[in-house]
């Protein structure tokens, strides 16, 4: 009897706890995207390859700043293995710049992932952008918010194809 209420009370702890999890979710666009805020939301998403790739809203995941004359924001996923997103733009960004990823002494994107060719492995691969572009929609540097959009390709030379990032968007309250 007492092993029975112990499990009954197990999966009500389960039950009410997924249900609090659904509730925290922030909204989805139609596309299954968080949509591209300017409030420093904490929200970083885009579609890799057509999958949704949604970084957990925390600032575990999240990061974003800006050093001297370069801005960079970046973003983590532990689903299923490791993935991180990082953009850079350097010399001075603005609010509404656009910055081509064609010219990596003005922007630059990485997907790092211990992933070869969707087969998790224990090392890490780097795909750098050769097309693309990241826009600037804020950039409130006494709120400390940057927020923007992106997208990119980037070839992955050892599996024959490339990453498609489209749909990027990011939100950032930083530090």
């Amino acid at each position: 009897m007492k092993i029975k209420l112990q499990v009954f009370l197990l999966l009500l702890y389960i039950i009410v706890s997924a249900n609090e999890c659904k509730k925290n979710k922030p909204p989805y666009t139609d596309n299954g995207l968080p949509p591209a805020t300017q409030t420093g939301a904490n929200i970083f998403a885009c579609r890799v390859n057509g999958k949704n790739w949604i970084a957990e809203t925390s600032i575990f995941h999240i990061r974003g700043g800006i050093s001297v004359d370069t801005l960079a924001v970046s973003a983590d996923i532990s689903d299923n293995g490791f993935e991180l997103i990082s953009l850079i733009v350097k010399g001075n960004a603005v609010q509404g710049g656009m910055y081509s990823f064609s010219d990596t002494t003005k922007a630059l994107a990485e997907l790092r992932t211990n992933k070869l060719c969707g087969i998790q492995t224990g090392s890490v691969y780097r795909y750098f952008s050769t097309t693309g572009e990241i826009g600037i929609t804020k950039l409130d540097i006494t709120n400390k918010i940057i927020s923007g959009t992106f997208s990119f390709i980037a070839p992955r030379i050892n599996c024959s194809d490339s990453l498609k990032i489209t749909d990027g968007r990011f939100d950032i309250k930083y530090y």
